[in-house]
């Protein structure tokens, strides 16, 4: 028709704001076809094309509207499309394809509402609009949801699709932020579940309302004021919609005093392309973060202040921030080492990471960031990445408020801490290379960690010089859950206990000794000793699930016990206690081998605790023997390999 070219001719214009007046005058006169079926059909599909000038009504479960290329849609003082299903059921759904145009001078292009007649509650409306390339929905607002009188239990929820122009003329395209009083509390009762705004598809006005999951290549303008944003439905977690991954490709921005996306329910965002305000908000705000800006990826604000996160913030920047970075009290992570923050860091009261690059040409670090760093208070740890083997023989000091220090050495990497190292800060393991220490490390406190349970992380740290932890409370002077440890030279631990390995082997052939507690703990992990370990209660405490061995053929001692273990322990060394050599707990056993002492005191030599445990002995042990089960069948079990000692049964 010539009408449908001539307003295709004139659509581009809309999308820049063109007032609802001239989108009257614009409106080809057309001859009108009805939408058919019409009235809409349960399980149906009502097809529009060339011109409805009265709107359409949905009012049935499981039905499409499907607006053809030709079909153009449109109402006066009044919603283009208005869906409305009576809940005749828990939930209901309908979707709307548009390859044409819906449009309201007035009023919502997309009016969705929650529907009489319910006989449940909390009864959900569920939407599906997708839009195609060179079609648009357009009005007050794009799309908007709503309550029908009497019916304010009900839920609402729309996922979109958007290949082309979504114009709110009012400054809000999407509104979802319907908000229902229960018990006494205001509640959201509709968002979406997902926005797909793909290359060429373009959003005019914000998006107000809890969000799940956003896909964006396109164009997301808000305009003066946020592009997202909770509206009524407040910056508190919205139980309807499950917080999702955010990604953007193309473009979202504002020119507002406001953050030009504010919201509650963003699980990880993840950019390249560009985030900005050009008014004096923020360009994201939110209680919790967790950000990566990948190369290529913009994200800047004109105000001052580019990311606010009022709680937790985890930043991970290969691309660029231009303006501050504010974080909460939560504990946050920045790590700008590959790209740039062109403005400063402003941390909170929490326990805080900073990564930094250690670059090696100028024996310096990096941190990717031109402005101040605020460390604010807590306990914080300055993570240093190595790409490459170096020798440190000098301290490597922490930036000014970082209390630790964390060394994130990459796999196939070597750092080394010379001969010539001397430090008072305590040492924290990262990454999948090696630490090896030459130097001397002394500390008030625990000298060396790592990161709890992080078990992408495959540290091997070597002491080849001197560790010494000066603890004051309970604790342990080294504590690795992940990492390999290999002591060849002194670890001396006053006031606290030695060693604590998790899922990890401890190779000792230098001195572990601990005057406050146990000198080795280890769980799940695989002992290998040569040297000697000394505690002033237990030597070492061997503990596991089945599979998970130790030996010793050096020397263990402790006060009250030298070795209790419930995995197989091999000794063909001396074991010895003024208390009790060995406690074999359940599921435990002693290999006492050809040249293996285990000597005794008070409590005798060895004690066999429980059920399903044993020894086996072919070297000498001086004392008792003592088991001490419960019942019958509690498979406690000595082996004489050709040796002779004194066995006593409780």
């Amino acid at each position: 028709m010539v009408g449908s070219a001539s307003w295709r001719r004139r659509r581009v214009s809309f999308a820049f704001g063109t007032s609802a007046l001239v989108w009257g005058v614009l409106v080809p006169v057309l001859a009108e076809a009805q939408c058919a079926p019409e009235p809409t059909v349960v399980g149906g599909t009502t097809i529009c094309s060339g011109t409805d000038a009265n709107g359409v009504r949905i009012t049935t479960s499981n039905t499409v509207l499907n607006v053809a290329g030709d079909g153009i849609v449109i109402n006066t003082g009044a919603p283009a499309v208005t869906v409305e299903i009576p809940n005749a059921t828990y939930s209901s759904f309908t979707s709307i394809a548009v390859s044409g145009r819906i449009s309201s001078d007035t009023q919502s292009g997309i009016l969705l509402l929650s529907g009489g007649g319910s006989t449940y509650s909390g009864t959900t409306t569920q939407l599906s609009l997708k839009v195609d390339e060179g079609a648009s929905v357009s009005g007050a607002t794009a799309l908007a949801m709503g309550q029908t009188p009497g019916n304010t239990s009900a839920l609402l929820v729309a996922d979109i699709d958007n290949a082309g122009t979504l114009i709110g003329t009012s400054g809000v395209a999407l509104r979802g932020d319907v908000v229902a009083a229960s018990y006494g509390y205001a509640s959201s009762s509709s968002g979406f579940t997902s926005i797909m705004n793909r290359a060429t598809g373009v959003i005019s006005g914000s998006v107000v309302g809890p969000v799940g999951r956003v896909t964006n290549a396109g164009l997301i303008d808000g305009g003066a004021s946020s592009a997202f944003t909770s509206g009524a439905a407040g910056t508190s977690y919205p139980y309807l919609i499950w917080p999702g991954t955010w990604t953007n490709t193309g473009t979202i921005q504002s020119n507002s005093a406001v953050a030009t996306i504010v919201s509650s329910t963003i699980n990880s965002l993840k950019n390249s392309g560009t985030i900005a305000n050009s008014g004096s908000g923020a360009a994201i705000s939110s209680s919790y973060l967790d950000i990566q800006n990948d190369a290529g990826g913009q994200i800047s604000s004109s105000g001052g202040t580019a990311i606010i996160s009022s709680n937790y913030l985890r930043l991970i920047n290969a691309g660029t921030v231009t303006g501050n970075v504010v974080t909460g009290n939560s504990g946050s992570t920045i790590d700008s080492t590959a790209g740039t923050i062109d403005g400063s860091v402003l941390f909170g009261s929490g326990d805080d990471i900073l990564v930094v690059r250690y670059d090696a040409a100028s024996a310096s670090i990096v941190t990717g960031i031109t402005g101040s760093i605020n460390a604010g208070g807590g306990t914080n740890t300055e993570q240093v990445k190595f790409a490459g083997d170096v020798t440190l023989n000098t301290g490597v000091a922490p930036l000014s408020g970082f209390q630790r220090l964390m060394l994130d050495p990459a796999s196939g990497t070597t750092v080394t801490l010379g001969s010539g190292f001397v430090s008072n800060t305590a040492l924290i393991l990262s990454g999948n290379g090696a630490v090896v220490n030459q130097g001397q490390i002394t500390t008030n406190g625990p000298a060396v960690t790592d990161i709890s349970y992080s078990f992408g992380n495959r540290v091997t740290f070597c002491n080849d010089g001197a560790i010494a932890a000066a603890m004051s409370s309970f604790g342990y002077g080294i504590t690795l859950s992940n990492d390999r440890f290999v002591n060849n030279e002194t670890v001396t631990v006053t006031g606290g206990n030695g060693v604590s390995m998790s899922y990890n082997d401890l190779v000792n052939t230098g001195t572990i000794s601990a005057t406050g507690g146990v000198g080795v703990d280890v769980f799940d992990a695989v002992l290998t000793n040569s040297g000697t370990i000394s505690g002033s209660t237990i030597g070492a405490t061997l503990n596991g699930n089945v599979g998970y061995t130790a030996s010793n053929s050096g020397t263990i001692r402790g006060a009250t016990a030298g070795v209790s273990t419930g995995i197989y322990l091999t000794n063909t060394g001396t074991i010895s206690s003024s208390g009790v050599g060995v406690q074999v707990q359940p599921y435990g056993y002693l290999i006492n081998g050809a040249g293996g002492v285990v000597n005794g005191g008070t409590g005798g030599a060895v004690t066999v605790n429980s059920f399903n445990a044993g020894v086996a002995n072919a070297g000498t042990i001086n004392g008792d023997v003592t088991f001490s089960g419960f019942g019958s069948g509690n498979n406690l079990i000595y082996f004489a390999l050709g040796a002779t000692v004194t066995v006593r049964r409780a």
